[in-house]
């Protein structure tokens, strides 16, 4: 919790402080709510500084498209007067009967109705560029994404705000705001809190993010051919007990448009019935690593892995060191295989692929790249579940078969963040994951990812021209529109279904190896922190650092094997857990033999059953 400016030591009558409810200025009445959707869409006339840049017009216009609000954005309410924010819960406190604010699921019907999510808050006593005086900003405390498609409401009570006589109305029977609140009103009579204590309430309606790769996915595993892969594969090198080799392989495209699409185009497509239209099919290439030694009778099992950005398809199988993730695929008897990420490698057309990856400046490709990224791994997946491919060698080595009854995956960095919304879409044979770089939180990348001289913090500061004092912080406008526009491609919508939350899809639960160097400058800590929190993956080992959401839900594991430490919502047994390393940074489990041996090790033990942390 942040109070940005301190206010004065004069005692602050709190019977005498509203939610401001209407006004001039955007933030004059609450947002997200739902009295501000617009047929159906979202309301965003009005934002602040709307018409002073060509990028905030562009998010404001495709923001105007959703039919939902944010899933880990803010939420802001404005009050009359200075706010006594000694009385703002703790991320604990919240989630208690005594909380002055909490935000509540209200969904009617749902087994989650009733439930408080943990918040935190940064409050802003002075007037800046994009906001008034006394606005009081709340979000879910990372790792606590809103579900999916929900109603949700902000209740704040008498002990810090006086309900006003507008929000009086909601208790009058008579009134149109009785019926629009009775969700609100059924949910606090069902937890027995009187409605005189309520001073004001909110209510919205969530996006669905994950709902488009629901739809991908579907058509990727029903519709989408998948021909054997069946071809001689050209020899590349020489590995660390084994031998990398190249092949091509159709993969579908789904972004439409113009590559590398830098100011336009990079969005998907959907019919009328919301079945996802393929743009073409993309010719590339994929590497094998192959490990010496006799093939078993089942065939190779595989390792398909996810290169981060900057790299290829090559990355993984490029040298003959020992820690390289071929040399460790041999090691654990997998066959590895991987295809670059889209507009990296052979898929490139030229410039950065960093920054037309997460283009910020084009918000339709910003949100599409990575999910055309976790289409493609999807994909590849089944492909590999579909058949036993059966590959001969042009400098007669033996012929390569491969099983499709065993597949694990192992992602770095952008290849984490693919695999990340992917894992809920792999076919049964896949049921072990890696992640290594990995973090959730599109804000927290935003504003904490310092590396290779791109500052994503600087870029939208200088887009939407900033003025030099503003801070810029998860709480502030500009980050809640990015974050409410690319809830689709966050992580942090995805992760609970890898494990913790039944999916309405097709699915099945995944035991989950996470690594995280707290000197990564990449992938934030924090980022890879959230994206443990909201899978309710458990910090293993001793704890480095950790989020309020870790000590709420207990995420902690001890001990030297672990196995089957989470209980998954179908009531199976998963082994799931995350690493951290205080002196190593983004590239953790390729620093040290020691560090590639334990994700090695994962994957090794399951080849007999339920995978094991050492």
């Amino acid at each position: 919790m942040i109070a940005l400016f301190i206010l004065a030591c004069t005692e602050i009558d709190v019977a005498d402080n509203q939610v401001i409810t209407a006004g001039e200025h955007f933030f004059d009445r609450p947002w997200p709510s739902d009295l501000r959707r617009n047929d159906g869409t979202l309301d965003l006339k009005g934002w602040p500084n709307e018409g002073s840049s060509i990028l905030l017009d562009t998010f404001l216009e495709l923001g105007e498209t959703l039919t939902g609000f944010g899933n880990n954005a803010p939420i802001f309410h404005r009050f009359q007067k200075p706010l006594d924010i000694s009385l703002l819960p703790t991320e604990q406190e919240s989630i208690e009967n005594k909380s002055t604010i909490f935000l509540i699921n209200i969904t009617a019907g749902s087994p989650r109705r009733g439930e408080r999510v943990p918040i935190s808050w940064e409050y802003y006593d002075e007037e800046t560029q994009w906001l008034n005086e006394h606005t009081l900003s709340i979000a879910p405390t990372w790792g606590n994404p809103l579900d999916v498609d929900a109603d949700y409401a902000v209740i704040i009570t008498t002990d810090i705000a006086q309900r006003s006589d507008d929000f009086a109305q909601a208790f009058d029977e008579e009134s149109d705001l009785y019926s629009y609140f009775s969700d609100v009103l059924d949910t606090l009579k069902i937890l027995e809190i009187e409605p005189s204590t309520i001073a004001h309430a909110t209510r919205f309606h969530t996006q669905n993010p994950v709902q488009e790769m629901v739809q991908i996915a579907t058509t990727i595993k029903n519709q989408v051919s998948k021909p054997p892969l069946d071809q001689k594969v050209a020899f590349v090198r020489d590995l660390y007990q084994g031998k990398a080799y190249e092949g091509q392989l159709l993969i579908p495209l789904w972004q439409h448009g113009e590559k590398p699409y830098s100011t336009e185009g990079g969005g998907f497509r959907f019919d009328e019935s919301g079945i996802p239209i393929m743009y073409d099919w993309e010719k590339t290439r994929f590497t094998l690593s192959v490990p010496e030694g006799e093939i078993p009778q089942e065939g190779w099992p595989i390792a398909i892995y996810s290169h981060g950005t900057g790299g290829s398809d090559r990355g993984f199988a490029a040298s003959d060191r020992n820690t390289s993730p071929g040399a460790q695929f041999a090691k654990a008897g997998f066959v590895g295989i991987g295809i670059s990420q889209p507009l990296h490698g052979d898929r490139n057309t030229g410039g950065s692929p960093e920054l037309y990856s997460f283009n910020y400046l084009n918000p339709e490709s910003g949100k599409s790249t990575f999910r055309q990224g976790a289409a493609d791994q999807i994909y590849l997946s089944h492909l590999m579940a579909e058949h036993a491919h059966h590959f001969t060698t042009d400098d007669e080595s033996p012929d390569i078969i491969l099983n499709p009854n065993h597949i694990v995956y192992v992602g770095h960095s952008h290849g984490g963040e693919v695999g990340s919304m992917a894992i809920p879409f792999f076919p049964e044979s896949l049921k072990t994951a890696v992640l290594s770089g990995t973090g959730g939180g599109i804000s927290l990348a935003l504003l904490y990812r310092k590396s290779d001289d791109f500052d994503f913090e600087i870029i939208m500061r200088n887009a939407l021209a900033f003025d030099d004092d503003e801070d810029l912080s998860s709480f502030h406008p500009i980050v809640a529109l990015v974050q409410l526009h690319a809830e689709v491609t966050d992580p942090l919508n995805y992760a609970p279904y890898w494990f913790r939350s039944e999916p309405w899809w097709d699915s099945h639960p995944i035991s989950i190896y996470q690594t995280e160097g707290l000197l990564d400058e990449s992938t934030p800590p924090i980022s890879t922190e959230a994206l443990s929190g909201s899978a309710r993956s458990p910090i293993i080992d001793t704890p480095l650092q950790w989020l309020p959401t870790h000590e709420l839900y207990n995420l902690f594991t001890e001990g030297t094997q672990i196995q089957g430490n989470v209980t998954a919502y179908d009531g199976s047994i998963q082994t799931a857990g995350l690493r951290q390393y205080e002196d190593e940074d983004h590239f953790v489990i390729f620093n040290s033999l020691r560090n590639a041996r334990l994700y090695r090790l994962f994957l090794e033990s399951s080849l007999e059953g339920l995978p094991i942390l050492e």
